[in-house]
């Protein structure tokens, strides 16, 4: 008979083939919510199918939702040891995966992105300076690109008035839209900010 200590202790072990269940629905969640915000034309089509910078890869449930629409995504997870794991388990490509050097999210990544995505990442596993990081991924944003991030209710006010009005000028160019209802899981509220700059 297996105790309930027994059972907790071997799943600690960190081995995604146990958790595929887990990121086939995650996908399917994220999916379905991308359709839902192109649909009522929030999230604009060609930047999901354009070049993507996927920020918090997990366990990879949104990098594999957002493969059916691009064949450019770039994802980054700071952990190391999740990071083999993606890539040994095959759920992301090598060339595809940065993991930060020196605390820094952003190194390793360079170019323009049309769509930018940060789900599930505040209150979670990672430590964020959302000021800094957010003031950059704006940078990163091709004109007409979109950010968008997900939080819980709770956690979204904190972290709207960090990124946009806190410390941080607000940033010209920039439209923040926030959507109750449309996010994946516990995160069931978005942050979508969209460059104005026009396209070449």
């Amino acid at each position: 008979m297996t105790s309930i200590q027994e059972t907790a202790v071997r799943l600690e072990i960190p081995a995604y083939h146990r958790f595929r269940a887990g990121i086939e629905a995650r996908s399917f969640d994220v999916e379905t919510q991308l359709e839902m915000l192109v649909e009522d034309r929030l999230l604009q089509e060609r930047n999901l199918r354009g070049r993507v910078l996927d920020i918090g890869t997990g366990q990879g449930g949104s990098y594999k939702a957002l493969t059916k629409y691009s064949d450019d995504i770039t994802t980054i997870e700071p952990r190391e040891e999740i990071a083999h794991l993606l890539i040994s388990d095959g759920i992301v490509p090598e060339n595809r995966l940065i993991v930060p050097q020196d605390g820094d999210w952003l190194s390793g990544v360079s170019g323009k992105f049309d769509l930018i995505t940060a789900l599930h990442l505040f209150g979670g596993d990672y430590d964020i300076p959302v000021q800094d990081l957010h003031q950059r991924l704006v940078q990163l944003l091709s004109p007409g690109g979109q950010l968008m991030y997900t939080a819980q209710p709770d956690q979204l006010a904190s972290v709207r008035y960090d990124m946009l009005f806190g410390d941080l000028p607000l940033i010209m160019g920039t439209l923040p839209i926030t959507i109750k209802g449309y996010g994946v899981g516990p995160d069931n509220t978005i942050l979508i900010l969209t460059n104005n700059m026009t396209r070449n």
